[in-house]
């Protein structure tokens, strides 16, 4: 059997592992934002002999019809540069009979190289790539994946939907390590008040998002179907 490795960005992320006990759970490598962090930590799993990967974590909405905490199994990565990297159908299908009807569905993820904090710039990827949602991380791990010649899949929950704006000075409140950094939130939200009721809905959002993840966690196990 394939042992599966797992990259999430943020270490809330990496938690939702947590519904595992400790001597179940898969290699898991928490690798701070951005593609280049995830190529590393991927690579990083490569070498200690994993031979599956599976990115993990939160995304942003795309397609108006998903809500926070619904979930998309990528059926691929579609990068900026048009590039597109194509999951393990096997292993999707797989993961899908276990989930499936718990608002969860196979869709194209798009990648990006910054966060996507506009609604028009959601729907400008929406109609470029056809993706569901975008995150930051699954190309890189879909590269070290591709090169590797190991199967590769990437899990996503919505935290922000595509109708949700995102403050930018927000994204100074993730550390380097995935970590959240509590007195830039506090920092940013005392220099600008306003933005206290969409801070608290994303956050709220954010928690549906990890829920929708440790529910597939728990439907599907540790190997989240690979076999």
């Amino acid at each position: 059997m394939a042992r599966l490795g797992v990259i999430t960005g943020l270490l809330s992320e990496r938690d939702c592992l947590a519904v595992f006990a400790a001597a179940d759970r898969p290699p898991t490598r928490c690798a701070g934002i951005g593609a280049a962090a995830a190529r590393k930590a991927s690579s990083a799993l490569i070498a200690e002999g994993c031979t599956a990967l599976l990115s993990l974590g939160m995304a942003g909405g795309l397609d108006p019809d998903l809500k926070a905490g619904d979930v998309v199994i990528a059926r691929r990565i579609v990068g900026a540069d048009g590039r597109s990297f194509a999951t393990e159908e096997t292993w999707r299908k797989s993961l899908l009979e276990v989930v499936a009807g718990d608002r969860v569905s196979i869709a194209p993820i798009a990648d990006s190289e910054s966060v996507v904090t506009s609604v028009e710039a959601k729907q400008e990827l929406r109609r470029r790539t056809g993706a569901a949602v975008v995150d930051m991380e699954s190309m890189g791990v879909a590269e070290v994946a591709a090169e590797a010649s190991v199967p590769f899949l990437a899990l996503r929950a919505v935290a922000d939907s595509a109708e949700c704006a995102l403050p930018a000075w927000l994204l100074r409140g993730v550390g380097a390590d995935g970590g959240l950094r509590p007195l830039a939130v506090a920092g940013g939200l005392l220099s600008r008040p306003w933005t206290w009721p969409v801070v608290a809905g994303l956050a709220r959002d954010s928690r549906r998002a990890r829920a929708g993840l440790r529910r597939v966690a728990m439907l599907s196990g540790p190997a989240f179907g690979l076999r």
